[in-house]
Parts: structure tokens; C-alpha cells; sequence
């Protein structure tokens, strides 16, 4: 604080931060209310119900109004960034009301602004930098978190509780959202977060594999298995199309690295490296990849 700011009541604010730290503030601040009642006062702390409970004195009771305040709500960060129109459409939309494809997509530009979700945009994925054949009509929203993800598809803690297999719970798009989560994020931190996935452009042919990455000259086919088995038909697909030599499963199994073919139904088959690796090494499948690749691996 300026020792020479004036405090003006009525139009000055003033805020205490981390109060916590200083116990006779908190008790202390009945005397603004008796002394200076048209003084704006804020106070904020961190782990502050356990500072509360920990006061020696009684606290100010009836004279200091509680909020409880959490992260920024979309509405929040729309009025904050000059949007109180969309605010105002989304405060007053009936339920199975469309919204304006314009509107919509702007919104969800917004909605990724905020890095409440981000966009995971396909690639036709012939080549590196994967961004320059992103195709920005085709993509998938990845949420903040895990958690955002959960509450989005209705999940509560008892469903997690009582699933025999915490993996598999909603046909393990939990897993899909955790892996995409550490793989928007794998790059070095002065880059860009970006994160691509690849749907087949053929009709009658469907095919998508759940993330792309470019590693050096090398692009990459990830897929997410949350169990330990699963077909793996897309993936190859990919590996056959593109003619690459490396691709990466994530699932429940054991670490791996194994020399295949693809097996398609139309036996034109393609050599291939798979390398399997447990969810819990997403953090390491760029380390990894490029290990891979140089053939230091054993």
C-alpha cells in the first residue's frame, strides 16, 4: 500500500488480502463497520476457514457479510470480456432452443478462450507442422479437466465408487480426456498448446484415431484403450494410408514395444512398430516416441 493513497469513504475499496495471516485484523474489522460504516472493505485469505476456526477471540458476528467465491463462471469471463449480449441470449434460452451457427461459434471460440476447453481439430496428418492440414470444421472439445469431463456426462463419485473397473467407466472417455489432457500440454512450454486427431476423409469408410502428435519429421498415431485389449483397426488404417512406421497404444497393459502388420481385412498389410504403454507413462510418450524412433530402446 502507498503510504500516501487516500482513503476516500464511499468510493475507496479497501481490500485485505490473506488476512488469515494476521488474526486480530479479522477481529478487528467490526470497528470499520462502527467507526467508518461507508468504507468499501474486502477481505480475503487463503485456507481461511482453518484461520477462522483457529481465532483466540470471538469474531465479528452480524457485522461481516460471507462470499464464497469459485473459479470464474463462463458467464463471468463473458461480461468481463464486453459480452453482455451472449450473456443475456444464454440467460434467457428455452430448453431445445437453437442457437445461430454464428452464435455457436463464437461461443465455443470463447468457451476455448477462457481454457475451459480447448479444441482438438483434425489433421490430414501427411506430414509436419500437422497444424498446416488442421481442417478447423472438424474437431473435438477437450474439456479443462477430468473433472469438468465427468460432470459433463453425468458421473457423480458413487459411480466411480462402485465401478468394478474405475477405466472402463463411460466406455472410457474419462481415459481419452486425461490422455488428451497431458498430450495438449507435452510440448515445451513456449509453444502454442495444439493437439490434433484424424478421422478417415473417405465415405462408407469411417475410421478416427483418438490423437495425432508430430514428433520431429515423424507423425504419430496415439490411441487410448481403457481396458487392456481392444481393436485397434483405425490405427492401422492410419499407419497403412500415411505409411508410417510407429504407432502408440495407451491402456491398462503392461509396456511393450512390438514389430507387426497391420491386419486389415483386404490383406494389404503394413510393417509396423507398436508401442503399447500404461496410462500412468502419458507424460513420457514424447520421451519415448523419440527414443523410439532413433532406435535407443531395447
Amino acid at each position: 500500500m502507498r503510504p500516501d493513497a487516500a482513503i476516500t469513504p464511499g468510493e475507496t475499496l479497501l481490500f485485505l488480502d490473506e488476512i488469515q495471516a494476521a488474526p486480530s485484523a479479522i477481529t478487528a474489522l467490526r470497528y470499520f463497520l462502527e467507526q467508518m460504516p461507508e468504507l468499501h472493505l474486502a477481505a480475503a485469505g487463503s485456507r481461511l476457514e482453518l484461520g477462522l476456526s483457529d481465532l483466540p477471540r470471538a469474531m465479528p458476528v452480524g457485522r461481516i457479510e460471507y462470499l464464497h467465491l469459485g473459479p470464474m463462471q463462463f458467464e463471468e469471463f463473458l461480461r468481463a470480456a464486453g459480452h453482455e449480449r451472449l450473456v443475456g441470449l444464454l440467460g434467457g434460452l428455452a430448453p431445445g432452443e437453437e442457437v445461430p451457427d454464428p452464435i455457436h461459434a463464437k461461443l465455443l471460440d470463447l468457451l476455448c478462450m477462457a481454457r475451459v476447453a480447448s479444441r482438438v481439430r483434425h489433421s490430414s496428418a501427411n506430414g509436419v507442422p500437422l497444424g498446416a492440414e488442421a481442417n478447423d470444421r472438424i474437431f473435438k472439445l477437450l474439456f479443462l479437466d477430468t473433472g469438468l469431463v465427468t460432470t459433463a456426462t453425468g458421473l457423480s463419485i458413487l459411480d466411480f465408487e462402485q465401478a468394478a473397473d474405475l477405466l472402463l467407466v463411460n466406455s472410457g472417455a474419462i481415459c481419452e480426456q486425461a490422455v488428451g489432457q497431458h498430450l495438449l500440454h507435452s510440448a515445451p512450454p513456449y509453444q502454442e498448446p495444439e493437439l490434433f486427431f484424424w478421422v478417415r476423409e473417405k465415405a462408407n469408410a469411417a475410421a478416427e484415431v483418438d490423437y495425432v502428435v508430430g514428433e520431429g519429421a515423424h507423425v504419430v498415431p496415439v490411441e487410448v484403450k481403457a481396458g487392456k485389449t481392444g481393436t485397434l483397426k483405425s490405427l492401422h488404417l492410419f499407419l497403412r494410408e500415411k505409411r508410417r512406421s510407429l504407432g502408440v497404444r495407451l491402456s491398462s497393459g503392461p509396456p511393450s514395444l512390438l514389430r507387426a502388420e497391420t491386419s486389415l481385412a483386404d490383406g494389404k498389410n503394413f510393417p509396423f512398430r507398436l508401442l503399447s504403454l500404461p496410462l500412468y507413462l502419458v507424460g513420457q510418450v514424447r520421451r519415448l516416441i523419440r527414443e523410439t524412433l532413433a532406435g535407443t530402446t531395447t
